[in-house]
């Protein structure tokens, strides 16, 4: 029996498994930020593009969702793909606080530049100073708000 029907025979209604090709950039056709719970198990040691596949799975993910990944430890053992396929969990967490950044960055990037443009007029310090704080209650971090700012400044 497949995930959905045994979720709809223990009562749970909002389980929807998606079949498709994750190397794809929204090729799951799932909107974005939509998703609760993302869950990729044993599918990054296949993939040649493993940086393309985490993107669109964090594509889905909602503020607040989890994205879970399970994937065959790199060493060797009976079952699975062989060690030399394995990817070490350092370098899964590396590729993904890499994209983590770049997510940051870009909605960053697009809150503040509708911002910028309500504060020209005011003194630059001003506008840094404004621009910055306004970034920081929306959760950005300040070396993610540093950079923006240093962005906008050049253009």
């Amino acid at each position: 029996a497949s995930v959905e029907s045994k979720a709809f025979l223990n009562g749970i209604r909002n389980i929807k498994t998606i079949w498709s090709n994750l190397e794809i950039y929204k090729a799951t056709r799932i909107p974005d930020k939509t998703v609760d719970l993302a869950l990729l198990i044993n599918v990054l040691f296949q993939s040649e593009k493993k940086l393309d596949l985490l993107k669109e799975c964090l594509r889905t993910i909602k503020k607040g969702g989890r994205f879970v990944i399970i994937d065959w430890k790199a060493i060797g053992a009976p079952l699975g793909p062989p060690p030399k396929m394995r990817m070490p969990e350092e370098e899964i967490r590396k590729l993904a606080s890499t994209l983590n950044l770049e997510e940051e960055e870009q909605m960053a990037r697009q809150i503040a530049v509708r911002r910028f443009s309500k504060l020209k007029g005011l003194p630059e310090e001003t506008q840094k100073r404004r621009l910055s704080g306004y970034l920081s209650r929306r959760g950005f971090s300040s070396g993610v708000s540093i950079k923006i700012i240093n962005e906008l400044e050049e253009l």
